[in-house]
């Protein structure tokens, strides 16, 4: 080794383990206060101090749902199932993953009248934890099977990604529809729901069952499909096969596909003798036979005309007449992206009014004058958590104002004089009733019975009434009314596993509109207060939702298609009876009883599950030998620390090599983070055709802070660098320099329907202080805009700089020290300098809309587009008298794929390039991600 003062080497090894210690202290530091963890039997149990008694109630729900679903799968997993409680969040859902360790996610909150639409799922609170359970759950147990080979390598490694959990790479078709299947199996979850069947009658309907290649994965398909089309016809499929072979059939399948997860057909093939091709078209096949007898029956009596208005984007939504009945504003969703519109009722004619990151209103509340509109608006706050909060919006220029104090608040509704705003609150799983006096801002809360869950309301015509669509656990869903002078809460009709929309009054205020799958079809009813009578104004064969009746004597309403939900004027009422005021109570989801032995473990720590939970071995060659390494990673389980690890040596000389990453949250919602890093490598270095080792090691501290809101999503990082190479070669010095490097990115995109429109912002700078002229900077901007299935357009300027001892290069990539500035026109870099810009113009023209996938591959090949380019660029070094400018241009052939069942989007492009002043074109293929 080269001769290094001891006081050299000593600062720098103290300064990696000062990383490492830092990472084990900041590891060890406890949570917030707030979260601790209760153990049952099977589950570890995370959850908010707030939320202790829900725990204490989940930890029964779940084991209970352990105990069912073993029994049918005949396997349990070896170690406890962490679940975690998310408090704080507007939308519903859940999540589960075997990565590391098994662990549930479960977001305290209800579906909205959205989820509902969309996704079918119920309005009831019981059911609903009840059944997110079991959903989850059952896809723990499905990932945590494994061949006889993956459990000897389990045995060994430990639990390593994939090798162990071989299902993950399976069709989604198949992993959410085994878990609806087992959410469904017994009376209760979405497969026994009429949206299901809904969803069917439709697709059936208008001739519009997919190829099973389309549905294999989570693939965005040209039009309409009934939201998470995995689950829904992974469902279907699955209940088919296990109708016609019996239920064993679904664990005989799983034991095929654990040795093979990417070949579903030849599973099938192996357990019933016939590809998936063909049974996914005999499941077509009798799927459209039961269907067409059902649409016979209901088509027996006649059918409700309406005229359906044509309305941008996929869905029209919430339907809301203006006071005085000449609009009709409505939520458009469309993509990613939605916008509340208004509809001339009478032309047909629509204007966009505003549009808003996600807007999940369940109502909409016209000011009694016609001049603002109250919606409920979501945004993203931190990752994976969307808050709602009323918006004011003038109906003339679209303009928006928060409401202050409407955090975690929807359905929205004026009283008649328009100076009380009612609306409900989400607080988790328990909703409340509050009333804003808006002449003095003051917030008040109305007093319900306590298990009464709140999904809608709306205000009378005239006085101090609240018609209010609810469920409890005693009746189901009902409706109800509440008088906010007299503070009484009085139910309606109702009853069962029936769903009821949001009542809407007539005018004269005698009587409630709403929409009930009380008969198994959604259709709409009006209930009269003189008498009490239920009567049943429509037949559909699909479904009608939200009515609406307006002072111009028109009825709107929401009529599902294949299409989507599409916005409807109905031409003609019946007159028959509704059925009985109220219905038999809901049965309960029948779970096993279940009495766990809990224990408090106090709050929570990381340490839970931040343990190495593998070590995967790897060989590779480099520095003159082989090295041989021990790679694993971690995360805990509420994802404030992370970290991957490798360690090893290098054969024969023994040499060590390591290399580790920590990335530590700083507060809980913040968006800050710190990150650590410490490594050693060894290498050659080759002087006059001599080899000789040295040895480079870094130590590594950043700071990155990232916030997703509505405007975008930013990411400022700031890093530092200190980095050794030590050579036992004569007259080569030892290097230790000191790097710091910070950027800041910023990316929007709004997706408006079928349009997009993408702008993003990065702009880094690293230097080394020590050392005069090593330092660079860069600076991106790009917009694009594109049509879903037309034509998109990217224009992208990039600009760079660096000081004498670094360098711009301008033409091929990885050509020069510093910073590369590609032209697609040149296979070398041809001009270096010190200051540099570089700017594309692109397009991207559809040639053929494929939508095909090969069968049970994980491979999707949406569409083949041509991208013409032009590039052009210049640059000039430090003391030069003018710089150099050059250009390309040409064209690509992509062909827009997804892999993993939709996981990876990617465009496959071969390319032909001409640069100005090169000898010819080139052709040359690349992958480019999708926008």
């Amino acid at each position: 080794m080269l001769p290094v003062s001891f006081a050299d080497s000593l600062k720098h090894r103290r300064f990696i383990i000062l990383v490492v210690i830092a990472c084990l202290l900041l590891g060890a530091a406890p949570a917030r206060a707030e979260w601790h963890t209760l153990q049952a039997g099977h589950f570890l149990i995370h959850y908010p101090e707030a939320n202790r008694a829900l725990a204490l109630d989940v930890a029964v729900r779940a084991e209970a749902v352990h105990e069912l679903l073993t029994e049918r799968l005949g396997h349990a997993p070896a170690a406890r199932t962490h679940l975690v409680l998310w408090h704080g969040t507007d939308l519903a859902n859940g999540y589960a993953t075997p990565l590391f360790e098994n662990q549930i996610g479960v977001y305290l909150t209800l579906p909205s009248l959205a989820d509902q639409y969309l996704a079918g799922f119920a309005p009831s609170a019981d059911d609903w934890l009840t059944l997110l359970l079991l959903h989850e759950y059952a896809h723990i147990l499905h990932l945590d099977l494994r061949s006889e080979s993956a459990e000897r390598l389990r045995s060994i490694l430990g639990r390593v990604p994939l090798i162990t959990s071989p299902l993950l790479m399976a069709p989604p078709l198949v992993l959410e529809g085994f878990a609806v299947y087992h959410e469904s199996l017994d009376g209760a979850g979405r497969g026994n729901g009429t949206y299901y069947d809904m969803f069917l009658r439709a697709a059936v309907l208008e001739d519009r069952l997919p190829r099973v290649d389309q549905v294999l994965g989570e693939y965005p398909l040209g039009r309409w499909r009934p939201g998470g089309h995995v689950y829904f016809y992974g469902y279907a499929f699955v209940r088919y096969l296990a109708e016609r072979y019996g239920p064993d059939i679904l664990n005989r399948l799983n034991e095929e596909l654990v040795r093979r997860p990417d070949t579903l057909s030849g599973a099938l093939q192996n357990v019933v003798d016939a590809p998936l091709h063909v049974l996914w078209d005999e499941w077509r096949a009798h799927v459209t036979e039961k269907v067409e007898d059902s649409l016979a029956r209901l088509a027996a009596a006649p059918v409700t005309r309406v005229t359906v208005y044509e309305t941008a984007g996929y869905h029209a939504l919430f339907p809301t007449p203006s006071p005085d009945g000449t609009t009709v504003a409505y939520v458009a969703l469309g993509g990613a992206g939605s916008e509340l519109r208004l509809i001339d009722s009478a032309s047909g004619k629509e204007r966009r009014l505003t549009d808003g990151e996600l807007l999940l209103t369940t109502t909409i509340a016209w000011h009694p004058d016609g001049t603002k509109l109250v919606v409920a608006e979501a945004q993203e706050e931190r990752a994976g958590f969307w808050v709602t909060q009323l918006v004011e919006v003038d109906v003339q220029t679209g303009g928006k104002r928060r409401i202050p104090g409407t955090r975690h608040a929807f359905s929205p509704a004026f009283d008649p004089t328009g100076e009380r705003l009612a609306y409900i609150r989400r607080d988790g799983l328990v909703t409340e009733l509050w009333v804003l006096e808006r002449t003095t801002g003051e917030h008040k809360r109305a007093a319900l019975p306590q298990d009464v869950t709140l999904l809608a309301l709306r205000w009378a015509p005239a006085g101090d009434l609240l018609a209010l669509s609810v469920w409890d656990g005693e009746r189901g869903g009902y409706l109800a009314l509440y008088d906010a002078a007299g503070g009484t809460f009085t139910p309606l009709l109702g009853g069962g596993d029936a769903i009821y929309d949001p009542p809407s009054w007539c005018p004269d205020g005698q009587a409630l509109l709403f929409a009930s799958d009380r008969s198994g079809v959604f259709d709409i009813y009006r209930y009269e207060f003189g008498s009490g009578r239920i009567t049943r104004l429509t037949r559909t064969l699909t479904g009608l939702f939200y009515p609406m009746a307006s002072a111009a004597d028109a009825v709107t309403a929401m009529l599902y298609t294949a299409d989507g939900y599409r916005l409807a004027r109905l031409d003609e009422l019946a007159e028959e009876p509704g059925g009985a005021l109220w219905l038999p109570p809901p049965a309960p989801v029948p779970l096993p009883d279940a009495a766990p032995e809990l224990q408090e473990l106090g709050r929570y720590s990381v340490w839970t599950t931040l343990r190495p939970t593998f070590w995967l071995p790897a060989v590779s060659y480099g520095a003159g030998e082989s090295l041989v390494q021990l790679f694993t990673a971690g995360q805990d389980v509420l994802g404030r620390v992370a970290y991957t690890a490798t360690v090893g040596a290098g054969f024969p000389s023994g040499r060590p090599l390591y290399d580790i990453e920590w990335q530590q949250q700083l507060g809980e919602g913040t968006g800050l983070s710190l990150r650590f890093g410490a490594r050693r490598l060894p290498q050659i270095l080759v002087v006059e055709g001599a080899r000789h080792p040295f040895e480079t090691s870094a130590g590594t501290i950043g700071l990155e802070w990232r916030r997703p809101a509505s405007s975008g999503t930013y990411t400022l990082w700031l890093a530092a660098q200190r980095f050794a190479a030590e050579s036992d070669v004569p007259d080569v010095p030892a290097v230790r320099t000191t790097e710091v490097a910070a950027g800041i990115s910023h990316r929007q995109g709004r997706t408006y329907f079928d349009w997009r429109l993408v702008r993003e912002l990065r702009l880094e700078v690293t230097s080394e202080p020590a050392a005069e002229g090593a330092w660079s900077a860069r600076v991106e901007r790009s917009l694009k805009a594109g049509h879903t299935h037309g034509l998109d357009v990217a224009v992208e300027l990039a600009g760079a700089a660096a000081g004498s001892g670094r360098a711009v290069a301008l033409g091929a990539a990885g050509s020069a020290q510093g910073i590369d500035l590609p032209l697609r026109g040149y296979r070398t870099a041809i001009y270096a300098g010190n200051v540099a810009w570089k700017g594309t113009v692109e397009a991207s023209i559809p040639l053929l809309q494929l939508q095909r996938g090969m069968l049970d591959a994980p491979v999707f090949l949406r569409d083949v587009r041509l991208h013409p380019f032009v590039e052009g660029g210049w640059t000039k070094a430090y003391g030069a008298e003018q710089g150099a400018f050059a250009w390309s241009f040409g064209a690509e052939l992509g062909f827009r794929t997804y892999l993993a069942f939709g996981a990876t989007a990617v465009d496959l492009r071969i390319g032909l390039a001409r640069g100005g002043g090169e000898p010819g074109p080139h052709v040359y293929l690349r992958v480019e991600s999708n926008f």
